[in-house]
Order: structure tokens, then C-alpha cells, then sequence
């Protein structure tokens, strides 16, 4: 179930990955306010969504998954989307009545009016999207959430490629987006029914799954803020134009995480959710901890280097964007914060599997608390490049703080050769693209050189992982 579930997130992501190298063609032929624009409507999304919802997808996964009573299952789904729908009513409502109020929040303006009612329309439809896909995934039928998610990131990607070569404006690009994933959602829903039973439909949601789910939204809150504030307050420190630069370095510094730690954690809560981390089973959930986080360090620190040495060139190519020494600075201290992220998201599923997750709001609590406070020192001084170290501070101490709630010890969740290869290639990898900062032939050369490195070590100390990817690419390639 395990691997079945990272193979599909892994297709989506794969198309996902597509999206992201189209993106920059706003910036490129629409302009760059209109990214910025389109950056913080993202922003929000990905905090609206998961409060919407009332994080309870992740609690109908928690509790559902494995239940074989298709009664139960359907009572819990119908429930929790009645209440989603009148919560979605009440929200969408608001925002006509404080649309102004919440333009000149979002971009610093009064004259961005259709984009608040864009934004409310785009996350209504994400939030049934979204619990409606995770009924699929909770039940282990990848497949289905799969084809999904493929299609809406092709829908994506043609709506951008379309907009952008054709001269239209980026409102267009919204129209084209909510009208496909409205029929999505419809689709997505008759695919749900026809897996209900409707003999005894009783309207309840337990208890359990708020104690569970709602926890977890301020949560989702402050994890939001220690991710996406800093674009807020560049727009309002700086400008959307500023927005929209420090946006496409943290899109594409990101992409590891999106590559690797999306798709396992995925597959990893349903999985481990079989288990309840007691008696053996603590042996058992640490042993996948610690594979996940290991194996995942050392796919994204390549990935890393490869931003590291090509990052900026890529985006100059998509977006315009000069490239000097801030943008190579951005790159390191944005991707960097994927490893804090990596180590606490995966460690986060022994805390839901003890049920602790009402620790994680003073854990993002100290982490929004310290990203707001550099934010507010730093970018006024040093523009987006201190939004970029404020992330990485947050997400460091997120980390740590996570580790220690989690009551695992240094050698329960990362090998100390992890380490010190990782310290030993990065190094060497930001000080050859130091010397050599434009010169893309020499970083080529060296970056042969580091992928061998890599290899060899990955081979000599983890040759599980190793022989793994070897015998599963020959398999592919046959």
C-alpha cells in the first residue's frame, strides 16, 4: 500500500512539476504585478483550504482507513460534507460583504476586488476537491485520486500555455480554471457515490475526529504564516513586482520538497495509521521514520545542488529574471529549509499516531512567531533576501521543536553518514558555484563529479536504496 500510494502522488507530482516550469510565463508575457497577484491567491489557498476543510480529511483518513463498513464510511463522508457546505456558504458570503477590506489586505490595494471573489471561488471548489479525492486515497484506491490530480495539473498547464501565448490577461486564466475543475468536481463526486451506500444514512460526525481534526487547524494557520506571510508583508514592505521574484525562487526552491516529501507523506498517513505506537509497534513506525527521512534527505540534497548550479539560469530563461549573486543566495536559503521541513513533516506521524496533535499549535506558534518578527526587521532592510532567512530560521526551529515533542532521540530518525555527506557536498557545491558562477560548462564538469560522489556513496552506505532504484529503472527500461 505503501509503495502503491507514493507511485501514484509520485505521477501527480510529475505533472505538477510540469506546471511549475509554465508558471514563470506569466511573469514572462502577462507581467510581473500579475504573478505577484497570482502568488498570493496561491498563498492563500494553501492556508483556506486545510481551515475550511477543518482538517478533517486527515481525520477521516486517521480513522477511516482500514474500515471495512461501507455504512460508516458513508455516514462520516456525507456528514463532514454537509458541514463543509454551510461553512463554505457562511465564508463566501463574508467575503462579498468585506471584499474591499480583504483587497487591500491581500495586495496592499483597493482595485484588486474580482481577485477576492476569484479567490473565494477557487478555494470553495478546492475544498470539496480536495475531501472528495482523499475518500479515494483514505480507502487505498490511488488510481482514481490519481487520474484526477493528473488532469487538473493538465488543465493547469494548458490554461497557462493558452493565456500566455494568446495575449489574454490573467483573469482569463481564473476563468478557464475554476469552469474546468467545476466540472472536475462534479465528475469527482458521482465517482464518490457510486461507492457510498445510502441504506442507513445517519448525519453524525464522532467526536474522536474533532478532537483529532481541529487541533490541527490553527496548526495549519501558523504553519501557513511560517510559509507564506513573508509574501504579505513583501507586498506591503516592497512591492507585487518584488512579490512576484521572491515568489518564483520560493517556487522553485521548494521543488524537492514537492518532488519527495509530498508523495511520501501522502502514502505514509494511511499507512501508518494500521499501527498505534505501543509495544512493538513504536519499533515498526520509527523504523519507516527513519527510512523516510533518510532516503529523503539524501534524494532532495541532489535535487538541491542542481537548483544550486542551474536555478537561476532556468528562471532567467522562463521569467526575465536577473541573475546574480542575490539570486543563487535565495535559492540556498529557501531550498535549504526543505530539509528542516522533510525531517519535521515525516516525524509529525508519531505525534498523530499518539494523537498529540494539539502540541503542533505551539510548536507553529513559536515558528510564525519568529518569522513574523524577522520578517519585520529584514525585509524592510534587506528586501526579500531576509523573508528567505526568516523562512529558514522558522522552519529550522519547527524542526527541532518537533523532534523534542516527538520524544525521539538524534539516532532514532537520521544516520550520522547522512550528515556529514551532506555537509561535505554542499559545501563543496555552493563554493564551486561561487568561483564559477556563470560559467555553465566548468559547473556541468563538477556537476558530473558530485553526481558520482553521490553514487558511490549512496551505493557503499546505502546500498538498499541503491540497488532499489538500479533494479527498478532496468525493470522500466526493459
Amino acid at each position: 500500500m505503501l509503495k502503491k500510494g507514493i507511485k501514484n502522488k509520485f505521477l501527480v507530482i510529475i505533472f505538477q512539476g510540469f506546471a511549475l516550469l509554465t508558471l514563470p510565463l506569466i511573469s514572462k508575457y502577462i507581467g510581473e504585478k500579475e504573478f505577484g497577484i497570482w502568488s498570493i491567491i496561491f498563498g492563500m489557498m494553501q492556508m483556506l483550504v486545510p481551515i475550511f476543510i477543518l482538517q478533517l480529511d486527515s481525520g477521516f483518513t486517521r480513522f477511516i482507513a482500514g474500515s471495512k463498513s461501507r455504512e460508516k464510511t458513508t455516514n462520516i463522508f456525507l456528514s463532514i460534507s454537509l458541514l463543509l457546505f454551510l461553512i463554505l456558504t457562511i465564508a463566501y458570503i463574508i467575503s462579498f460583504v468585506f471584499n474591499i477590506s480583504i483587497s487591500k489586505f491581500l495586495f496592499a490595494s483597493e482595485s484588486y476586488v474580482i481577485y477576492v471573489q476569484v479567490t473565494f471561488s477557487w478555494v470553495c471548489i478546492r475544498v470539496f476537491s480536495t475531501f472528495s479525492r482523499n475518500f479515494f486515497r483514505t480507502l487505498g484506491k490511488f488510481k482514481t485520486d490519481t487520474i484526477i490530480g493528473v488532469i487538473q495539473q493538465i488543465t493547469f498547464i494548458i490554461s497557462i500555455l493558452f493565456v500566455s501565448y494568446s495575449g489574454k490577461e490573467l483573469l482569463d486564466f481564473f476563468k478557464i480554471i475554476l469552469s474546468i475543475e467545476s466540472i472536475l468536481l462534479f465528475i469527482t463526486l458521482l465517482l464518490v457515490y457510486r461507492e457510498l451506500s445510502f441504506k442507513r444514512v445517519r448525519l453524525n460526525i464522532p467526536q474522536k475526529f474533532f478532537l483529532y481534526s481541529l487541533p490541527l487547524i490553527p496548526t495549519m494557520i501558523l504553519s501557513w504564516v511560517t510559509n507564506y506571510s513573508d509574501q504579505l508583508m513583501i507586498v506591503h514592505y516592497l512591492s507585487l513586482e518584488d512579490n512576484a521574484r521572491y515568489s518564483l525562487y520560493y517556487l522553485y526552491s521548494r521543488i524537492p520538497h514537492w518532488i519527495v516529501i509530498t508523495p511520501l507523506n501522502y502514502a505514509l498517513l494511511p499507512f501508518l495509521s494500521k499501527f498505534t505506537y505501543v509495544g512493538k509497534d513504536i519499533f515498526t513506525v520509527k523504523y519507516y521514520i527513519k527510512e523516510g527521512v533518510n532516503i529523503s534527505i539524501l534524494l532532495i540534497s541532489i535535487m538541491i545542488i542542481g537548483l544550486i548550479f542551474y536555478g537561476s539560469e532556468i528562471i532567467y530563461v522562463l521569467s526575465n529574471q536577473d541573475i546574480n549573486l542575490t539570486s543563487m543566495l535565495l535559492i540556498v536559503l529557501i531550498s535549504f529549509s526543505v530539509f528542516f521541513s522533510a525531517i519535521y513533516q515525516i516525524v509529525y506521524h508519531i505525534l498523530s499516531l499518539k494523537n498529540e496533535t494539539q502540541v503542533l499549535i505551539y510548536i507553529f506558534g513559536a515558528g510564525a512567531l519568529l518569522n513574523l518578527f524577522f520578517n519585520f526587521f529584514t525585509i524592510p532592510i534587506y528586501g526579500i533576501l531576509g523573508a528567505a532567512f526568516s523562512t529558514l530560521l522558522s522552519f529550522t526551529v519547527v524542526c527541532l521543536l518537533t523532534i523534542k515533542a516527538a520524544k525521539i532521540s538524534y539516532k532514532d530518525f537520521i544516520f550520522s553518514e547522512t550528515i556529514i555527506f551532506l555537509i561535505f557536498i554542499l559545501f563543496i557545491s555552493i563554493l564551486i558555484k561561487l568561483i564559477f558562477f556563470s560559467n555553465l560548462y566548468i559547473l556541468g564538469v563538477f556537476f558530473f563529479f558530485v553526481l558520482t560522489t553521490y553514487i558511490i556513496f549512496i551505493n557503499k552506505f546505502f546500498p538498499v536504496y541503491f540497488n532499489f532504484i538500479k533494479n527498478y529503472s532496468s525493470k522500466k527500461l526493459k
